[in-house]
């Protein structure tokens, strides 16, 4: 503390001996002396009540940081369980279960890792990903669950991404902003062959890339009312075999990390995810769970 006021206020002696009881005498001063002796006493007594003074704003401030934060965490918990809860609706719209919203936002998460994205960048990730889909609240329920469509019906499809985007966008918040962009987007392919622009190669945003890639990996991993699922193993290579459509440095860490693809996979699937898990993550998904699957 006195290193702190010292720094603000450098023409006060802090570390000046105020118990008065080492103050002179001026009982046996001349008077000159003793009025020199009153004014020292004076100014000593000035600097305890200021010095006194500024403690107790020191604490005061101190305190209204100490709510500030405590405000600010329950903001963010809050936004982090709004956002989940909008995954979880997009996701049961479509039949989808709770491991899935979990999944998609960790193997973003992690890949965006593996490509030296910064720690902050993938705890957005982590949240922003498993909302990519939420434009499909709006569709109809004759379009859901369906893999191939005729030209009457594609154009419909396609709408979702820019209704999910519409929905999300935000000029404040870090993760609605991403989740908006990736919403747009994670139907591009790098080749130019997506949709609804039609982007090619890094024209389309990096986080869309990425959940494009593990949107793909995670569908063919989960079972549909029109196919069957395939095993993580398979679905990596089929993935990996699609050149043309995804970031090849994308696919490059997605090769690289197929033993921690299962070592997440396995756990967050529905099939094998525990009851003490389900409960963890239903409760509140962290911005940094992903975190845990990092060697």
């Amino acid at each position: 503390m006195n290193e702190r006021l010292e720094h603000l206020f450098p023409e006060i002696d802090f570390e000046l001996d105020l118990d008065e009881r080492t103050l002179p005498s001026i009982d046996h001063l001349a008077p000159a002396q003793s009025d020199q002796a009153a004014r020292i006493r004076e100014l000593t007594a000035e600097r305890t009540a200021a010095y006194g003074q500024m403690q107790r704003m020191m604490a005061d401030i101190n305190r209204l940081r100490e709510s500030e934060q405590r405000l600010t965490a329950s903001r963010q918990g809050m936004m982090t369980d709004m956002l989940y809860r909008m995954a979880l609706l997009s996701e049961y719209r479509k039949g989808g279960s709770t491991e899935s919203v979990v999944r998609i936002g960790t193997l973003a998460a992690l890949l965006a890792h593996a490509i030296g994205q910064p720690d902050a960048f993938c705890d957005v990730l982590q949240l922003a990903a498993p909302l990519h889909d939420i434009g499909e609240i709006c569709l109809p329920d004759a379009l859901l669950g369906v893999d191939e469509f005729d030209a009457s019906l594609h154009h419909e499809m396609q709408i979702h991404c820019l209704l999910g985007a519409r929905l999300l966008a935000s000029a404040n918040d870090p993760v609605l902003a991403t989740a908006s962009v990736i919403a747009e987007s994670h139907h591009e392919r790098f080749d130019g062959s997506g949709y609804p622009r039609a982007l090619r190669g890094e024209d389309i945003p990096l986080a869309a890339r990425i959940v494009a890639c593990v949107d793909v990996f995670d569908a063919l991993t989960c079972d549909r009312p029109q196919r069957a699922k395939i095993p993580a193993p398979a679905a990596i290579d089929q993935v990996l075999a699609m050149q043309g459509c995804f970031d090849p440095d994308i696919l490059s860490a997605l090769g690289r990390m197929r033993d921690k693809i299962m070592l997440v996979r396995w756990p967050l699937d529905s099939a094998n995810v525990t009851d003490e898990l389900r409960h963890a993550i239903e409760q509140q998904l962290r911005p940094d769970f992903w975190r845990r699957f990092v060697d």
